[in-house]
């Protein structure tokens, strides 16, 4: 059995991250014994078959045109209107809830509405900003 410090060298030397003191002593290590020089070969094909092998990059034009199609589009249409209606229906269930429970009180009430209410503003002022700047966004033709 093979001691995890000595399989720590090995997974160094053989990524490369190895100083020049490690990997003579995996040199020493690897003629003194077989066991070491069979891991060691083991895990060099290992690593040599990982780096051999790579995912195959996508032109743009195949980025461009499945950003720009129209399942792409309406998925992310679809997620964000099931997402708002989502938040919607918690929102307005915790609304409920918290004016109608009475046992909750009043300083926490005042806390959560000043909350809701600077995150809607939040929201709208965001919201407005984009909606006016869209008509008028200089970099609208950038691919990006």
């Amino acid at each position: 059995m093979m001691d995890d410090n000595i399989k720590n060298l090995i997974c160094k030397v053989v990524d490369g991250n190895a100083t020049s003191e490690e990997e003579k002593l995996m040199n020493e290590l690897k003629e003194k014994n077989p066991e070491v020089q069979t891991e060691f070969n083991a895990q060099k094909k290992i690593a040599d078959s990982f780096r051999s092998v790579g995912l195959p990059e996508l032109d743009d034009t195949l980025r461009q045109q499945f950003i720009s199609g129209i399942y792409n589009k309406i998925e992310r249409k679809t997620g964000w209107i099931l997402s708002a209606l989502g938040i919607i229906f918690v929102l307005g269930y915790g609304v409920y809830e918290f004016f109608t429970q009475p046992d909750i009180n009043a300083v926490y009430r005042l806390g959560m509405a000043a909350i809701v209410v600077g995150f809607g503003l939040l929201f709208s002022s965001v919201l407005r900003g984009r909606l006016k700047l869209r008509k008028h966004d200089k970099y609208k033709e950038v691919i990006r």
